[in-house]
């Protein structure tokens, strides 16, 4: 009787672990890195949406994918168990905030605009993904 008790005990006690972990609604989505990486990807549409015309297969095609690649990578990454291949796309989001910072300063320097609140989150997540 009492090995039944000790297996209802831990049984229970792995419920009660399991409800804990649905209470702490653990996701991607509650990650601040990730959570900037999505409003750069909204900002990014915003700005690319005033890009000229000749640009929809250019310019706007290379930010576009490359802002989603950001928070894409940092969700894959999320709950990847092996350590080096999670590592290795929290990396790989490091280096595509890198070349939107240079893709932002092409669209800059060729009059298409720029946009305050992308620059600033591009900066953030820099931050972000170093700590």
């Amino acid at each position: 009787m009492k090995e039944v008790n000790t297996v209802q005990q831990q049984l229970n006690a792995q419920m009660r672990m399991t409800q804990n972990l649905k209470a702490l609604d653990l996701s991607f989505e509650n990650l601040n890195v990730w959570q900037i990486g999505h409003e750069i990807v909204k900002n990014c549409y915003d700005l690319t949406s005033r890009f000229p015309q000749n640009e929809s297969q250019g310019l706007v095609q290379q930010l576009r994918t490359t802002a989603i690649n950001i928070p894409s990578l940092i969700a894959e990454g999320f709950r990847n168990p092996n350590t080096s291949r999670k590592l290795k796309l929290f990396n790989e989001a490091f280096s595509k905030n890198d070349r939107l910072k240079y893709l932002l300063l092409l669209s800059q320097d060729l009059d298409y605009g720029s946009n305050m609140k992308l620059t600033k989150n591009v900066q953030e997540l820099e931050k972000a993904l170093n700590s």
